[in-house]
C-alpha cells in the first residue's frame, strides 16, 4: 500500500556553503558585506578558489526543502522530489534531509555539477520525466515555490 505524505514538495536542491572570512578579504574581492551578491559561474568559481583552505560551513535547503523540513518539525510527513548530482554535495543534501525525516527519492541523480552563489539569473523547466513520487498517494499539499 503507497505511503501517504502530508505535504509533497518540488523544488531545487540548494547546498549553502558558508566561509567566514575577514572584511578585507571581501574588499579584495570586490564583495560588499553583508549584502546578497549576485554572480555568473564564473565569478563563483574565482570567489570559492580564493578562499583557499578556509573551512567551509554546510547547510542543505532552499525554499521548497526549507518547507519540508519544517513540515517534519511540526510532525507531518513530508517527501521531496529534486535533482541532485552523485557528488559530496548531492549526498550531502540527500542525508541531511534524511536525518531530518524527510523522504527524498535517491535514485534520480544526474552527473552534474552545482552553480550557485546568489545566481538568480538562469531559468528552467522542471518536468516530472525521471521523478519518482515513491509511490504515494496524492499528499494534502503541495509545495512548489519558485525563486
Amino acid at each position: 500500500m503507497p505511503l501517504q505524505y502530508d505535504v509533497y514538495g518540488i523544488g531545487n536542491a540548494l547546498v549553502d556553503l558558508q566561509y567566514e572570512v575577514e572584511p578585507a578579504f571581501l574588499a579584495r574581492m570586490g564583495v560588499e558585506k553583508g549584502l546578497m551578491t549576485l554572480v555568473d559561474e564564473e565569478r563563483q568559481q574565482a570567489l570559492m578558489a580564493s578562499v583557499g583552505g578556509v573551512p567551509a560551513k554546510r547547510s542543505s535547503g532552499g525554499s521548497a526543502a526549507n518547507t519540508m523540513i519544517g513540515v517534519t518539525n511540526l510532525g507531518g510527513v513530508a517527501r521531496y522530489a529534486c535533482k541532485v548530482g552523485r557528488d559530496t554535495l548531492g549526498d550531502f543534501f540527500l542525508d541531511d534531509l534524511d536525518a531530518v525525516g524527510v523522504a527524498c527519492n535517491r535514485g534520480n541523480r544526474g552527473d552534474v555539477d552545482r552553480t550557485f552563489l546568489a545566481n538568480r539569473g538562469g531559468r528552467f523547466w522542471f518536468g516530472l520525466d525521471g521523478t519518482d513520487a515513491g509511490g504515494c498517494r496524492l499528499p494534502e499539499l503541495y509545495c512548489a515555490p519558485g525563486g
